[in-house]
C-alpha cells in the first residue's frame, strides 16, 4: 500500500476564529502528507485547480443546500468525498463516483481518503463512472416541467 499523499486546500477561513483554529490544526499536524494551502482562488482558475487534484473532498459540517463545487469536480472528472450534509450527498453515488461519510466523523473521512491512498487506480475507476452533469438550462427545464405539472393539476 501507498503511504504518501498530498493534501491541497483551496479556499480560506471567513472569520478570524476559523483562521486561528486552522492555524492551530496545521501547527499540530505531524503526519506524512504534504499539505499545501492555496487560499482563495478566482473562479476562472478552478479548471487549473481541478487539474492538480485526484479527488475533491468537501467535509461540510453544516447543511448545504446545493454543492456546486461537487458538480464542478464531477464535470472535471474528479471523484468526490462529501459528508451527509444535504445537497452534496444527493449528488454523489456512494462507492460509484465518490464516497459519502457521516458529518463530523473524522474517522469515516480518513477511511474514505485512505481508500484512494491504498488503491490509487480507484481514482480512475470512479472517474470512469461519473455521469454527465446537467447544465443549468437542463435544471431550469426540469423545474419548469414540475411547475407546469403542479399548476395544471
Amino acid at each position: 500500500p501507498h503511504d504518501y499523499c498530498e493534501l491541497h486546500i483551496f479556499g480560506g477561513a471567513q472569520n478570524p476564529w476559523d483562521n486561528e483554529f486552522y492555524g492551530k490544526c496545521m501547527a499540530g499536524y505531524s503526519g506524512k502528507a504534504t499539505i499545501t494551502n492555496h487560499g482563495y482562488i478566482l473562479h476562472e482558475k478552478l479548471t487549473d485547480a481541478f487539474k492538480k487534484i485526484d479527488v475533491l473532498i468537501l467535509p461540510s459540517i453544516y447543511l448545504e443546500v446545493f454543492g456546486l463545487v461537487i458538480l464542478e469536480a464531477l464535470s472535471a472528472g474528479r471523484p468526490v468525498i462529501v459528508s451527509k450534509s444535504g445537497g452534496p450527498e444527493e449528488t454523489v453515488r456512494n462507492g460509484i463516483d465518490g464516497f459519502v461519510v457521516e458529518r463530523n466523523d473524522s474517522k469515516a473521512l480518513a477511511e474514505a481518503m485512505q481508500k484512494f491512498i491504498e488503491k490509487p487506480n480507484l481514482v480512475l475507476e470512479m472517474s470512469n463512472q461519473i455521469q454527465p452533469v446537467k447544465t443549468i438550462q437542463q435544471y431550469v427545464d426540469e423545474l419548469l416541467e414540475i411547475y407546469h405539472h403542479v399548476v395544471h393539476k
